[in-house]
């Protein structure tokens, strides 16, 4: 299972489909879950450091 967060920036449509429009409120991310892949694209952006590194001070 593999999952990932992008940034929407125009989701007008999603905000209709979702019942948002004229309330303020929109959509800016989207979640994606489904079937992992081997290989992944370039940008590897982690969270959090690698378990075991130091910690800069």
């Amino acid at each position: 299972m593999g999952c990932g967060t992008v940034l929407g920036l125009d989701n007008q449509v999603l905000d209709e489909a979702l019942g948002l429009t004229g309330t303020g409120h929109r959509t800016l991310l989207f979640t994606l879950i489904g079937h992992d892949r081997p290989a992944h694209g370039g940008l590897d952006y982690p969270v959090a450091p690698p378990t075991g590194t130091a910690q800069p001070s």
